[in-house]
């Protein structure tokens, strides 16, 4: 045997149950280095989240503020980071344990 390729066919994670009372402090606009823009938006007890001017699709709970994209073969994470006082106002977006992260913007 010369050459082997192993490829994985990426699945959604199953959801994890979290109480739907903390998805409103996730709401809002995210941005990064002022130039991009994110949407995340509640629709019933779900999150949907999308750039600015596109098709939002859903976010689906693996944590208490963790989320993963629907439908992403990248393996994406956003991880909305709770301050002290309970406000949230940066979304960690984790690609293969490299972070980007985006300030929320009013």
């Amino acid at each position: 045997m010369i050459a082997a390729h192993t490829l994985v066919i990426p699945n959604d994670p199953v959801a994890t149950p979290i109480d739907v009372q903390r998805l409103d402090k996730y709401v809002g606009v995210y941005e990064l280095s002022g130039q991009r823009r994110y949407h995340v938006e509640r629709r019933g007890d779900a999150l949907v989240g999308g750039a600015e001017n596109a098709e939002l699709t859903p976010l689906i709970t693996v944590g208490e503020n963790v989320f993963a994209d629907s439908g992403s073969n990248l393996g994406i994470l956003r991880i909305f980071v709770v301050e002290a006082d309970g406000s949230v106002q940066r979304m960690l977006v984790r690609r293969k344990f490299a972070d980007l992260t985006w300030l929320r913007v009013p």
